[in-house]
């Protein structure tokens, strides 16, 4: 029987998907009885135990991307963990290389992507900022620390920032999701990328 402890899933999936909630409460203990059926390698489909219009968008979130399910029957239990790199199948441009709880996120240019000959940067570093000081961002981005900031409208210094550096900022779209959103601004450093 497969494993399924995921709280994404069990909120964004519950209600929608037929006999899942019986089988997440424990009320029915076959995988088969849950409205998933794989059709043919490249087709899984659903049957929904109510109407859901908005099924497209739940399709998007993470926990239905698919799996490699070699590599994850090898992890077991330590798949996906953010404290070890190892533990993570990547097919993207970057690597995580190391993840410090409230402090920093780094990732290493991946030497095995398709197109990492288009990929400029060897590593980038995220660093945290718990929002306590709204001044440090600007502070860090005036004295080059970072090449980009947040400034939410909602800031005490947003005046000041957005007159400040008005040819540096860029507005992001507006978010509805379960994981949250909204609109912010993004200061960014003016900077020229040279292909080597």
């Amino acid at each position: 029987m497969p494993q399924i402890q995921s709280l994404k899933l069990s909120i964004c999936y519950k209600n929608s998907v037929k006999g899942l909630n019986e089988y997440l409460s424990g009320a029915n203990k076959y995988f088969s009885a849950i409205g998933m059926k794989a059709v043919d390698d490249h087709t899984l489909q659903y049957t929904f135990s109510q109407l859901v219009p908005y099924w497209n968008s739940k399709m998007t979130y993470s926990v239905t991307w698919p799996v490699n399910a070699e590599f994850l029957k090898s992890k077991g239990k330590d798949f996906s963990k953010s404290t070890d790199p190892t533990s993570i199948l990547y097919n993207g441009p970057y690597l995580l290389k190391a993840l410090t709880t409230k402090s920093s996120i780094e990732f290493t240019k991946n030497e095995n992507y398709w197109d990492k000959d288009n990929v400029y940067f060897d590593n980038i570093k995220l660093t945290y900022d718990d929002g306590s000081d709204q001044d440090s961002l600007e502070h860090k981005f005036t004295d080059s620390v970072y090449t980009l900031a947040r400034l939410l409208p909602s800031s005490s210094n947003y005046s000041k920032v957005s007159e400040k550096y008005k040819d540096n900022i860029y507005t992001t779209q507006p978010a509805a999701s379960v994981e949250g959103g909204g609109v912010v601004l993004i200061l960014i450093a003016k900077l020229t990328i040279i292909p080597l």
